[in-house]
C-alpha cells in the first residue's frame, strides 16, 4: 500500500509496448514482463488510457476466467500504488466538447464510438462484454484507487506529438530517414501532406499509413516510441520497452533524447570471454527468464530493497547527498540481491547459472555481430541532475522553441547508463521447458530510461 507520508517519486517510468499501434509487435507475457522489469526499477510506472480502452491484450485476458496474468498484475500494480493511469481531462470530438471534465474510461470509450469508424477499434468487442470491462476498469480506477488516476491534456499531448515529429521529419536524425528508406514516394508524400496539411493529425493518422507498407515495422516502432515519450514528458518519467522490431529501442531513445549518436569505446572483444573482462562486476546468476515467475507481491517484496538502495540514492543525489559512483554500487548491489532472491525462491529452477556482466554504457565496448546472438541487453539510463519538464506553453511557437533547448541542453545533462548482459547458452534455453507456458519468456532485448526528474511528479 502507498504511505501518504513517503517521499515523492524520483524514478519512474512509462510502459511503452503498450502503445496501441504497436499492439500487434507484442504478446500478454511480453506486456507483463515490461511491467515487471519497470516496477523493479522505478518507483511507479505509467499506462495511459487509450492502453487501458483499447489494447486487445489488456482486456482479452479480462475475459478469461480467471482474469488473465496480464490484467491481474495491472490490477494488483494499481493497487499497490505501483501504476498510475494517466487518463485524459475531457473528452472531445472536433472543437466539440463531450465530456468537460474527468470523463471515465466509460465515458472515453463512448466518446471514441460516437467519432467512429469502429474499425478504428483494436479490439472490435462493443458488447455486453466490452460494458463489463469499462466498468470494472472505472471501479478499479475512480473508487477503489483514485490515486491511481493523474489527469492529463489531451490537446497539450497530441500538439507536442506534431510538433515533435515535423521535427523530427524535417531534421538529419535516424526518424527521417526512416520515412525516406521505408516509404515508397507516393505514400512519403502522403506522410508531409498530412504534416502540412492536416492540422489535428495523430499517430493513429500515420499509422493507417505506415503499418500498410511491408517491412515498415522499424518506422512504425519509432512513431509509436515518439508518441510515447511525449506522454513520459508530460509526467516527467522515462520509458521502458523492448526491441519488437528490428531497431534497437535504447539506442534510438539515446538519440531522440540526445540529438546524437551513442558514442561507444571502439576496442571489439573477439570473445565473450574478452567481453565479460570488461565489466564493472561479472556475476554467476539465473537465466534473466525467471523474473517472469516473480508474483506482484515478490516484486512488491523485491522494491522494499530498491527502497533502500537505487530509490534511496536517487533522492540523494538529487540533493548532491552521494556522488554517481556511488549509485553506481547500489544498482550492482540491487540487482545483485534480486537475483539471489530468485535463486532462494525458485531453486530448481535456478540451479543452472549464466553470467550476467554490469557494465557502464559509456565505458563498455561495441560487441561483435558475431557474439551478440549469444547475449540479452538489459539497459537502463537514469538522469542525475536535476531538470524541471516544459510547460505548460501559450503557444506551439514557445513549445517548438522549449524542445530545441532541450534538445541543445540534454548532451551536458548527467546521465548515467547501465547495460547488463546475460549470455545465453544451449543450457539457458533448456530452462525455458521448467517453465509454465504463461510465463514471461524474454526474446529480445529490454531497455528502460529516467531523462528527467521532478521532485513534485506524483
Amino acid at each position: 500500500m502507498e504511505n501518504p507520508d513517503s517521499p515523492q517519486p524520483l524514478l519512474s517510468t512509462f510502459a511503452h509496448d503498450f502503445e496501441t499501434t504497436i499492439h500487434s509487435y507484442t504478446t500478454p507475457n511480453q506486456l507483463r514482463g515490461v511491467l515487471n522489469f519497470a516496477a523493479l526499477l522505478h518507483e511507479v510506472v505509467y499506462l495511459h488510457d487509450t492502453a487501458i480502452g483499447d489494447n486487445p491484450h489488456i482486456i482479452s485476458a479480462f475475459f478469461q476466467q480467471p482474469h488473465g496474468e496480464l490484467y491481474s498484475t495491472i490490477e494488483q500494480f494499481i493497487k499497490h500504488g505501483v501504476l498510475k493511469v494517466l487518463v485524459r481531462d475531457k473528452v472531445s470530438i472536433g472543437q466539440n466538447i463531450i465530456v468537460p471534465s474527468q470523463p471515465t474510461i466509460t465515458e472515453i470509450y463512448e466518446g471514441w464510438r460516437r467519432r467512429g469508424p469502429d474499425s478504428s477499434f483494436l479490439l472490435r468487442e462493443f458488447g455486453l462484454a466490452r460494458n463489463e470491462y469499462n466498468r470494472s476498469i472505472d471501479s478499479l480506477l475512480f473508487v477503489q484507487k483514485p490515486s491511481a488516476v493523474q489527469w492529463y491534456d489531451p490537446d497539450f499531448i497530441k500538439q507536442d506529438f506534431r510538433t515533435r515529429i515535423q521535427w523530427l521529419a524535417n531534421s538529419n536524425n535516424e526518424y527521417s530517414n526512416l520515412l525516406k528508406t521505408t516509404l515508397p514516394r507516393e505514400d512519403l508524400s502522403n506522410i508531409f501532406n498530412i504534416f502540412d496539411k492536416q492540422k489535428y493529425f495523430t499517430n493513429a493518422d500515420l499509422w493507417a499509413i505506415t503499418s500498410r507498407i511491408p517491412n515498415s515495422s522499424d518506422l512504425v516502432s519509432a512513431q509509436a516510441h515518439i508518441n510515447q515519450q511525449c506522454y513520459a514528458d508530460y509526467v516527467a518519467a522515462g520509458m521502458t520497452g523492448s526491441d519488437h522490431a528490428r531497431m534497437p529501442l535504447s539506442w534510438f531513445n539515446w538519440v531522440i533524447n540526445t540529438g546524437k549518436q551513442l558514442e561507444l569505446n571502439v576496442n571489439v572483444p573477439k570473445s565473450l570471454d574478452e567481453l565479460y573482462e570488461q565489466s564493472e562486476v561479472t556475476l554467476s546468476v539465473p537465466a534473466i527468464e525467471l523474473l517472469g515467475l516473480l508474483t506482484v507481491n515478490q516484486i512488491i517484496e523485491l522494491r522494499q530493497k530498491a527502497e533502500m538502495t537505487i530509490f534511496k540514492l536517487a533522492r540523494e543525489i538529487y540533493s548532491s547527498k552521494v556522488l554517481p559512483n556511488v549509485f553506481t554500487q547500489g544498482v550492482i548491489e540491487y540487482w545483485e540481491y534480486v537475483c539471489k532472491f530468485i535463486e532462494q525462491h525458485y531453486p530448481n529452477q535456478a540451479l543452472q547459472k549464466t553470467r550476467l556482466g554490469i557494465f557502464i554504457e559509456q565505458r563498455m565496448p561495441r560487441v561483435d555481430p558475431k557474439i551478440s546472438d549469444s547475449l540479452l541487453t538489459l539497459s537502463f539510463r537514469y538522469l542525475v541532475s536535476p531538470y524541471i519538464p516544459k510547460g505548460p506553453f501559450e503557444n506551439e511557437i514557445e513549445l517548438a522553441a522549449s524542445l530545441v533547448a532541450t534538445q541543445a541542453a540534454k548532451p551536458i545533462l548527467q546521465i548515467i547508463s547501465f547495460r547488463l548482459l546475460y549470455e545465453r547458452s544451449p543450457a539457458t534455453y533448456e530452462i525455458r521447458k521448467l517453465l509454465t507456458p504463461t510465463s514471461w519468456s524474454v526474446n529480445k532485448n529490454w531497455s528502460t530510461n529516467n531523462w528527467q526528474i521532478n521532485p513534485q511528479n506524483k
